[in-house]
């Protein structure tokens, strides 16, 4: 079984991960990033605070691309 982040509204299953990014199946009601309220959830959020440390989101693809909607996040600076 794939690792996944748990919380109380949502999966989110680790798809990929090594010391460069995380590609992760993201639900399709989550948002990737926040808007302009910055304390509003999105996976960006989510995941920073699973993970204690800040992130950056680097692509997205649309759903349009088929079911599984991943997006990117390196897990350290650029």
């Amino acid at each position: 079984m794939a690792a996944a982040i748990i919380t109380e509204f949502h999966t989110i299953v680790i798809l990929y991960e090594n010391d460069d990014l995380i590609a992760v199946d993201k639900p399709i009601k989550l948002a990737s990033i926040p808007e302009r309220n910055r304390e509003k959830i999105s996976l960006l959020k989510l995941l920073s605070e699973a993970r204690q440390q800040k992130l950056f989101v680097v692509h997205t693809l649309p759903s349009s691309m088929g079911q599984l909607r991943k997006t990117v996040v390196p897990s350290t600076n650029l």
